[in-house]
């Protein structure tokens, strides 16, 4: 069963719940109007039966009259429709409506003798009057006890209604509750059942990932999933094969090389072997000629030797000739060595292009289905309508989302750190203001695990600098989470101090350390812990994370300039030093480095143009995920499944702004976006690409296509109305109650500053430098001229203690007196 039919089903199960809960509340909506309808009802007929004994009083004590006979006859018609609209309307029990309506007839019968014997009591001459007129209070007698008898029947019915609600209700809500629960069970193991499956098969990777890179090439994969995943552990399989081959082919030719050394040396040694018999020879040669001239008489016997010696050269050089020949034929071998490295360098650099084949299609894969759970999870946080459990259960699928996101963008960033396709990209940085965010985003971590920890930076530590701001964050993070995870007593510490590194280039060199009181690392694993996929220390430490941590965080400080060191003792802590050049800067450089909370959108502001969207995605989860989003908030969409379809829908629909896939079948988004951009207006159509690429480089390769921004998956929501607000100019209305509420430093102006009295400056500047923060309340709650936005950012300041801010925004926009 494919991953995304098992997300598939999840959705499904979740979509059933809700509908069993709307089924709930429009039947318990139904049940208790009808019981409000007959209750009242029936409540009319008992009030209406008192007034008919009223009304019977009334037509004998006026029998002239014909208005109390009228009331009566109408009285008696409505309570008989009543009881009538009531049988038909509602299931109630016949027994009793059948009653009722017997009473009434009884009733009417009595009155119709009551009305013969009042007009003749009118007539009549006593002593006949008194015998009617006894006999016109029997009747009337009569007729109350059977209305007194009507009001009772109908209480008791209402209260049997009452009854049969309350039980209608309780089996109504222990039925649901069975179902609910039989669903949210099937749910939670349903993705239980998803995510195992998924953490498995990564683990797998991951494991195989690790005996690779330590030199194991025997490992293969034994991933049997029937999905994605199976492939990717054969394509995996195949990449080992293939390198297997390679490091045997690299192997082989080192031997070569060495036994062509060896050849050479020999032929070294061959050559001056040579050279010392021809130098023997030559002299030899020489003395025989000046003895053939000194002693003529023995010229026969020396001419014999000279021609001795001549054949014993001819000799020698016939052997020189054949090691020249011999080491000719080693120069060949060298040369064919020589191209067999090169093809062995080839076969090299494809493993290397099929590893990154093979990491891109994994980031792909793995990124689609996350868009849609992370999406999905996120639109269901929203609903006010999930109970706290069901809110529980969705944040744990979102939560374990983001945890194999950043396994895997663990992995990538390794990739492409050895594959030198990261790149340093410097910018002005406020160092202190990112040192105070990552000590609140570790107090959490600490707190949490009942542990201390301790920022101190030396005073001359320069305020801005420029450097990879990204990079020196995720360096420190990677550093101080490794201590949090390994520290379960004590307290972690980070310090950081500068140096003059070069006058004249204005360059200065940060210090880091990072120190823990945790388990320690034994000396002998100092080099193991910066392996990718090493993790060191007990079992008990071990396992919550991918082992990169280290890895990467030694990839960028090198990266950077500079070396990371450690200093360890076993059940004592360790020490993380690190030292980067960077370059001082004034403030007014510096960009800011605060992320905030993005609040939620609500819909489109009003008094804008109706949108008309179009969605390209071959992928039906992330399909729908985009369309619910943008849907949700008022735009028009419509949607595509190819990049063919979309080039369809654009020629008749003419859409204001395209989210385009790039990987689709038939015609992908790179090929689409060129022929729509060829197209009628097709330069002013605002097109933006998505993407599950983890590589950079491919933004660029994007944008040529002639895409105006790339969004890379998986998105947050945010992300898709930022650049929808940035591209196409549309405004949204925000949720207000989403946005975090902080104190801007930058509201502090100079001019603010400077209108203060000159007391008050030094007054609050003198209790900053003493670290008095109720003095520093005291000033601001006393002095009615500081204005509400100064007392705001040094009132939160001073809660903070925050005294070095404090000291600054003041020394910056005022000269203060010496005190």
């Amino acid at each position: 069963m494919k991953i995304r039919h098992k997300l598939l089903a999840t959705i499904g199960l979740i979509v059933l719940l809700g509908l069993l809960f709307l089924t709930v509340l429009y039947r318990t909506h139904q049940l208790s109007r009808s019981n409000t309808l007959s209750d009242d009802q029936l409540y009319q007929i008992q009030i209406g039966s008192y007034e008919l004994s009223v009304l019977t009083y009334e037509a004998i004590l006026h029998p002239q009259e014909s208005r109390p006979k009228h009331q009566w006859l109408n009285k008696h018609r409505t309570l008989m429709n009543q009881i009538e609209e009531i049988e038909s309307a509602y299931f109630l029990e016949q027994r009793n409506i059948k009653k009722l309506k017997s009473n009434l007839l009884t009733i009417s019968e009595l009155f119709k003798r009551l009305s013969p014997a009042t007009e003749h009591s009118q007539t009549t001459i006593s002593p006949d009057i008194t015998l009617l007129q006894q006999k016109r209070q029997r009747i009337a007698a009569s007729i109350q006890s059977v209305a007194l008898e009507v009001a009772a029947s109908a209480s008791e019915l209402r209260t049997s209604v009452n009854n049969e609600h309350i039980d209608s209700m309780q089996r109504m809500f222990t039925t649901a509750f069975a179902v609910t629960l039989i669903a949210t069970l099937l749910l939670i193991s349903l993705s239980f059942g998803v995510f195992r499956n998924i953490f498995t098969a990564v683990n797998n990777l991951l494991k195989g990932v690790t005996q690779v890179t330590n030199g194991d090439l025997s490992y293969r994969s034994s991933l049997h999933t029937d999905d994605e995943l199976e492939e990717y552990a054969n394509a995996f399989n195949e990449m080992v094969s293939r390198l297997d081959k390679t490091m045997a082919s690299r192997d082989l030719l080192s031997k070569e090389i060495i036994k062509q050394k060896a050849t050479e040396k020999k032929l070294r040694e061959y050559k001056n072997e040579l050279e010392n018999k021809v130098r023997e020879r030559t002299e030899a040669l020489e003395k025989s000629r000046l003895a053939a001239i000194s002693i003529m008489e023995d010229v026969n016997i020396q001419r014999k030797k000279a021609l001795a010696a001549q054949q014993q050269t001819e000799n020698s050089n016939k052997e020189l000739e054949q090691e020249i020949t011999q080491r000719l034929k080693v120069e060949n071998r060298l040369r064919e060595n020589e191209t067999s490295l090169k093809h062995a360098i080839i076969e090299a650099d494809s493993a290397n292009r099929a590893k990154s084949i093979f990491l891109a299609n994994m980031s792909h894969e793995l990124r689609t289905p996350l868009n849609a759970i992370l999406g999905f999870s996120e639109i269901l946080i929203r609903d006010n309508m999930l109970s706290r459990d069901q809110r529980d259960s969705i944040n744990i699928i979102n939560r374990s989302g983001g945890h194999l996101l950043d396994m895997i963008n663990d992995v990538l960033d390794l990739s492409k750190i050895e594959s030198g396709k990261i790149e340093i990209e410097e910018r002005p940085l406020d160092l202190k203001k990112m040192l105070y965010d990552i000590e609140s985003m570790i107090n959490i971590r600490v707190e949490q695990k009942g542990l201390k920890f301790t920022l101190e930076f030396a005073e001359n530590l320069s305020h801005f600098v420029v450097t990879d701001a990204g990079k020196l964050r995720q360096i420190l993070i990677n550093l101080l989470a490794n201590a949090v995870k390994y520290t379960d007593r004590g307290g972690i510490s980070l310090r950081v101090k500068s140096e003059i590194l070069d006058r004249q280039q204005n360059r200065i060199m940060l210090s880091f350390e990072v120190e823990d009181s945790g388990i320690g690392i034994p000396e002998d694993k100092y080099d193991a812990i910066f392996i990718p996929f090493v993790q060191t220390g007990s079992s008990d430490h071990q396992g919550k994370g991918t082992g990169l941590g280290l890895a990467i965080s030694k990839s960028l400080v090198e990266l950077l300039g500079g070396q990371i060191s450690v200093q360890s003792v076993v059940d004592k802590g360790s020490i993380f030093s690190f030292q980067v050049p960077v370059t001082p800067t004034h403030g007014s450089e510096a960009s800011e480095d605060i992320t905030t909370g993005k609040p939620a959108v609500l819909c489109l502001a009003p008094d804008q143009p109706k949108w008309r969207i179009l969605i390209a995605d071959d992928n039906k989860e992330n399909l729908q995920l985009l369309k619910k989003l943008l849907t949700q908030v008022g735009f028009r969409v419509k949607e595509a499944k190819d990049g063919q379809e979309a080039i369809d829908i654009y020629k008749q629909w003419r859409p204001d702004f395209i989210w385009m896939d790039m990987r689709m079948p038939n015609v992908d988004g790179y090929e689409a976006t060129r022929i729509i951009r060829n197209l009628p207006n097709g330069d002013n159509i605002k097109i933006v690409a998505i993407t599950a690429s983890a590589f950079k480089e491919q933004k660029s390769k994007i944008l040529d296509a002639g895409c105006d921004e790339v969004v890379r998956k998986p998105y947050r929501s945010y992300e898709i109305f930022d650049v929808m607000s940035d591209v196409l100019g549309a405004s949204f209305i925000y949720d207000a109650t989403t946005v975090d509420k902080q104190p801007n430093n930058k509201l502090v102006s100079p001019d603010r500053i400077n209108s203060l009295p000159q007391e008050i400056v030094d007054n609050l500047f003198l209790s900053s430098k003493q670290l008095d923060a109720e003095s520093i309340l005291s000033i601001v709650e006393d002095n009615d001229i500081i204005t509400k936005d100064i007392s705001e950012v040094l009132v939160t300041l001073s809660k903070e203690f925050r005294f070095d801010t404090i000291i600054e925004i003041l020394s910056q926009h005022k000269k203060i007196t010496d005190e």
